[in-house]
């Protein structure tokens, strides 16, 4: 049997059936450095000392393998769009505990409640496109289609905008997963330049029209 900590995570074997790697780490190598440089933590317990250590361990990915150097031709992409900001996912306190609070104000339960019929209605149209058929390859055709679509509506952006939408996403977290090939390396910077370019004015518009609504 191969070494698991050779392995790499986000290769094409491992994405299509990731259980089997999953638990084999969890047995063998809980805690090891993976082939693309970070550090591989498999088990909860750890997990969430880690999660809750902010003072050692950091959310930050702006000096992580994810980034890298930037060539000059990467540059002139991300100069195209807004500047680069830590995110929630990829921040820590107290900026993280910032934002957190400003966007639990807008999933209030009154507002999750108010998105039910929204959600119910694209779930349908998702699986009224398939039904008839009898099969589903379910995380293409449904799993990925419903956040997606409900996370697009509230950015404002236009429904027959959604295969572009998806594509620069995918494009962009495909490098941030390690999946990129080298020759495609400008792409991941080229979509976050134009999500950002293309969509922050419908974005503002569609929160400006929901908080005169809600």
């Amino acid at each position: 049997m191969s070494d698991v900590t050779k392995e790499i995570i986000v290769s094409p074997d491992v994405l299509a059936c990731p259980y089997p790697f999953y638990e084999r780490v969890r047995d063998e190598a809980p805690v090891h450095q993976t082939p693309l440089g970070f550090w591989l933590v498999s088990r909860y317990d750890d997990v969430m000392s880690i999660v809750r250590d902010t003072e050692r361990f950091s959310s930050n990915m702006t000096n992580s393998f994810v980034s890298g150097p930037r060539s000059e031709e990467l540059k002139a992409i991300q100069a195209e769009g807004y500047p680069a900001v830590s995110t929630l996912l990829t921040n820590d306190p107290p900026s993280h505990t910032q934002f957190r609070g400003l966007v639990n104000k807008a999933f209030t339960p009154k507002r999750v409640a108010q998105l039910e019929g929204e959600i119910r209605l694209i779930a349908d149209q998702l699986v009224d496109r398939w039904i008839d058929r009898g099969r589903v390859e379910l995380v293409g055709e449904f799993a990925v289609g419903l956040p997606l679509t409900v996370i697009a509506d509230a950015l404002g952006v236009d429904r027959a905008d959604m295969p572009r939408f998806k594509k620069w996403s995918t494009t962009r977290w495909r490098r941030c997963r390690g999946c990129s090939p080298p020759s495609n390396s400008s792409s991941a910077p080229a979509a976050a330049s134009r999500c950002s370019t293309t969509w922050p004015s419908a974005a503002a518009n569609a929160t400006t029209h929901r908080a005169t609504t809600c």
